[in-house]
């Protein structure tokens, strides 16, 4: 038993050390790959790319920016129905299901206008604000709840690139500036128009993504493993021994 719980440590750690080494590169090329202040490239670039990045105005990039329905939607809640897309789903980059909130079909039709679509992003403008999601395929004409909503783009953009500009020290300092309230952190709709972001052509934009996305998928792979390990560990320790009387 003891040389199986040892086992089982000894891959937690394992998955774990993974997971956290992973966590470290990420953030280390999120320094990197995208330009420093005032810089128009990038310290660390992708083979075959070296023209300048341009700053740009998110107003200039998107066609709508704004926020999703605002007020009180207790009333509409169902059991079952549509998934309600709101702030305490989107964090660091990703869209969870930690605590799901579903609408009846009145409301969510209600809302039909303001939909969102498989490669809009949205971003948390309220609380734990500039943490921001792209809407995956299988959250299509998804409504949301007090969320910035990026849609409509006026020209060929990666949302996942920007996404991960989002998570560089740079943008969460710019984030930072526009930030309102002392108890509660906000920021508006109409100042993320106006936010300048760094972006190159349109196939950097993509490797850069694809390179990211990758990393993101082995720090979920060796999160998960180490997780169910650690269920496996809890599950022999309360079956494998004797239990009392």
């Amino acid at each position: 038993i003891s040389s199986s719980l040892d086992n089982l440590d000894h891959l937690i750690t394992l998955h774990q050390r993974k997971c956290d080494d992973t966590k470290k590169l990420k953030k280390y090329m999120l320094q990197k790959m995208f330009p420093k202040n005032g810089e128009k490239f990038p310290e660390i670039r992708f083979k075959g790319f070296t023209e300048a990045w341009e700053q740009r105005k998110l107003g200039d990039i998107y066609g709508s920016i704004g926020n999703a329905f605002v007020g009180t939607a207790t009333p509409y809640y169902a059991e079952h129905g549509h998934f309600y897309l709101e702030s305490n789903n989107v964090k660091d980059g990703q869209i969870n299901h930690n605590a799901e909130i579903f609408i009846n079909d009145e409301f969510y039709e209600k809302q039909k206008d303001k939909w969102l679509h498989t490669g809009d992003m949205v971003m948390v403008q309220s609380g734990h604000v500039g943490h921001a999601a792209v809407i995956p395929e299988e959250l299509d004409n998804t409504a949301a709840h007090a969320l910035i909503m990026f849609r409509n783009p006026k020209e060929e953009i990666e949302p996942y690139f920007l996404n991960y500009e989002y998570q560089t020290d740079k943008a969460k300092k710019q984030i930072e500036n526009i930030t309102t309230g002392n108890t509660i952190k906000h920021i508006l709709a109409s100042d993320m128009q106006e936010f300048v972001v760094d972006i190159p052509k349109y196939e950097e934009q993509k490797a850069i993504a694809g390179y990211f996305c990758k990393l993101d998928h082995l720090i979920t792979l060796h999160q998960r493993k180490c997780d169910t390990l650690k269920e496996l560990k809890k599950y022999m320790l309360q079956n494998m021994f004797p239990k009392k009387g």
